[in-house]
């Protein structure tokens, strides 16, 4: 069994013919929005039967109520916020590099806006960021401490969070028309040696009395023995015979009020990796550098104007998105893929 990553690597071995078609018992398929329907832009399951949702996430924004208050400063209410000046030196990010939410965040981003614009939302994200770290908890954690105040973050760490620590002290907001429901999927590997076990076991996550255990916190009546996990179901059911009370979190994705974007995650799974290397390179590893740029021309005498030019140089976007497209094509030739991150580092 495959289970977890993120939708763009079960994309890719189902391309490859590299999964096993789910045999879904019959009370799941009733239960479980099947193709074509989808939830929120994506697929329950695939089309062509081989992988299946196990738990869905949301995107948003992550923040500390105490941290902000001290500072005097307003909470952001959506992606374009995050470039504001007054989050300076309080946001926390993941490397794309070494987080798959990191990059379907940025990815959402570029697919929120215009490209040239996104990109220089990106670029204020970055220099309001006063670290990079290593996974996709590690932002969490530390606007948790107060460290930070902001994370850009996937929904589940946020809830969980929330749920211990209060909504007094930690907040999470979801920008309108600007985020995704993204499926966690699990699949069956080509040749699985237990494939009738796989099977029964695909089964059992999927069923409702399973899937309570994502939404109800550690230690309450059909929730999780051990820790809370703060997740959405993919089966409807499993919301039913739950008093609202218990819930981690009130989103409910089949009920779901804000419309999410209509995110091509066919095509993320395509670039993925090449636009992890492209942000990682000119944003992660030459952060100081762009810092120090961006520090440079506030202090420089110039109007707002010429000011906002400087700006744009130091943001624009070293390769259009059709480009992109190109470069993902070849990025698993490694003699082609150093040679153009030298380039763009240089």
């Amino acid at each position: 069994i495959f289970w977890g990553g993120g939708e763009a690597p079960h994309f890719d071995l189902e391309k490859r013919n590299l999964l096993e078609k789910i045999n879904f018992d019959p009370i799941i398929k009733k239960q479980i929005p099947m193709p074509p329907k989808k939830i929120g832009g994506t697929y329950l399951v695939s089309p062509k039967g081989t992988w299946s949702a196990s738990l869905l996430s949301i995107f948003g924004i992550f923040y500390n109520k105490v941290a902000l208050k001290i500072d005097k400063t307003s909470a952001p209410e959506n992606w374009q916020d995050l470039s504001n000046k007054k989050y300076y030196n309080k946001i926390t990010s993941a490397d794309p590099r070494k987080s798959s939410s990191a990059i379907l965040l940025c990815a959402i981003i570029l697919e929120s806006y215009e490209w040239q614009k996104a990109w220089q939302l990106l670029t204020s994200l970055a220099i309001n960021t006063y670290k990079f770290r290593n996974s996709s908890t590690d932002p969490i954690k530390s606007v948790i401490r107060g460290e930070s105040s902001i994370a850009p973050s996937i929904g589940y760490f946020a809830f969980a969070n929330i749920h211990s620590f209060g909504e007094k002290k930690l907040g999470f907001v979801i920008p309108p028309k600007q985020t995704v429901i993204n499926a966690d999927p699990i699949s069956i590997l080509k040749g699985a040696p237990n494939k009738k076990a796989a099977n029964v076991f695909i089964n059992f996550i999927l069923s409702s009395k399973s899937q309570k255990k994502f939404l109800l916190a550690k230690g309450i009546k059909s929730g999780p023995q051990f820790s809370t996990l703060g997740r959405m179901s993919v089966n409807p059911h499993a919301y039913k015979d739950i008093d609202e009370k218990l819930l981690i979190h009130k989103i409910n994705p089949f009920k779901l009020k804000i419309k999410p974007l209509d995110f091509d995650f066919d095509t993320l799974s395509k670039i993925q990796l090449v636009l992890a290397d492209l942000i990682g390179i000119i944003h992660v590893d030459t952060h100081k550098e762009l810092k120090k740029s961006w520090e440079y021309i506030q202090q420089k005498k110039i109007s707002q104007q010429d000011k906002k030019t400087l700006f744009s140089r130091i943001s624009l976007p070293l390769v259009s998105k059709k480009e992109l497209l190109i470069h993902a094509q070849n990025w698993h030739n490694s003699i082609y893929r150093n040679k153009q991150i030298n380039s763009w580092t240089q």
